[in-house]
């Protein structure tokens, strides 16, 4: 696969498309969180254990990275989706 050359304003833009899902996605962790910690969510307090009992996945954990790949898939939907879950090929 030849690697395709990007501009100075191209990598801009895809570094500010890139902060912001950041800042988005955190959004959704961090008001999941707190409706965890007041009690008024129970929905998301199941986990799915992986490894071990401390590698847990919970459903904003999955409802998070949904968000993020389609985020991604609808701005740059030539661009690859790799994260730590799937193995490098």
């Amino acid at each position: 696969m030849t690697p395709v050359m990007l501009t100075e304003q191209e990598l801009d833009e895809i570094y500010t498309f890139a902060v912001q899902l950041g800042k988005d996605a955190g959004k959704m962790l961090l008001e999941a969180a707190q409706l965890r910690f007041t009690g008024t969510q129970t929905a998301d307090l199941e986990v799915e254990e992986k490894d071990s009992s401390v590698d847990i996945v919970t459903k904003t954990d999955e409802d998070v990275e949904v968000f993020i790949k389609s985020s991604i898939e609808a701005k740059y939907p030539h661009h690859k989706y790799v994260h730590r879950a799937i193995p490098f090929a």
